[in-house]
């Protein structure tokens, strides 16, 4: 399977999706929305099949993974997409604007995988949301001590990430936690694009909240 996903990463599979992508939101300091054009904001590329969040993000970094789309370099076998990420958040931490307690990383497909273990080992990310998650059990089994607020979301036509195992794996995760199975959708999301980007995007939204007001004694 592993295998068949790095070919998809590659060539560019059959399908309109591209399963290399990883993103690293933010919230700024300030007040107001954000007026960046929507192409600037999408959650994933178009061809993704996941979109933009709506324009209550302040903004974002947007990476596909070396080798897919238009990004220029060759497939690291996620180590290298890894450091990818850690520059972006990196480059976040040099940001003035930036908030740094509303900073979310969110990785759809293998670009959970890349995500997972930069959340795991950066302070800076403070919620963590996966789409179609092509994770190990090394992965699942790192989750169980990861305490801060998570998302789960896969299709029940998923024919690359298990939703069965999806929904048995994050049940058992520690609190912040949450996960849905989503009916009709598969691994490359076509039709549900707005449905995903909502989600995660209110996810992000709630979560950041309740840390607010939790950090006040509210």
């Amino acid at each position: 399977m592993r295998r068949r996903l790095r070919h998809d990463l590659k060539s560019g599979g059959r399908r309109k999706s591209n399963p290399g992508v990883f993103k690293v939101l933010w919230s700024r300091s300030g007040a107001g929305r954000d007026t960046a054009p929507a192409s600037r904001r999408r959650l994933f590329p178009r061809s993704s099949g996941v979109p933009s969040p709506p324009p209550l993000w302040r903004g974002h970094v947007q990476q596909c993974c070396r080798g897919v789309g238009r990004s220029e370099g060759d497939f690291a076998d996620g180590i290298g997409e890894q450091e990818d990420a850690i520059s972006a958040l990196d480059f976040l931490a040099s940001v003035s604007q930036v908030n740094p307690s509303k900073i979310g990383l969110a990785g759809y497909s293998f670009g959970a995988m890349v995500a997972l273990p930069v959340a795991l080992h950066k302070e800076q990310v403070k919620v963590l949301a996966l789409v179609s998650p092509f994770l190990s059990a090394s992965d699942w089994e790192q989750l169980k001590s990861y305490v801060k607020p998570k998302l789960f979301l896969c299709g029940d036509k998923d024919y690359i990430v298990s939703p069965q195992e999806v929904q048995r794996l994050a049940s058992g995760l520690p609190q912040p936690s949450q996960y849905e199975i989503i009916p009709g959708a598969d691994h490359f999301w076509w039709g549900y694009e707005g449905k995903i980007a909502e989600k995660v995007s209110t996810f992000f939204r709630n979560a950041f909240t309740t840390m607010k007001e939790s950090s006040a004694g509210l």
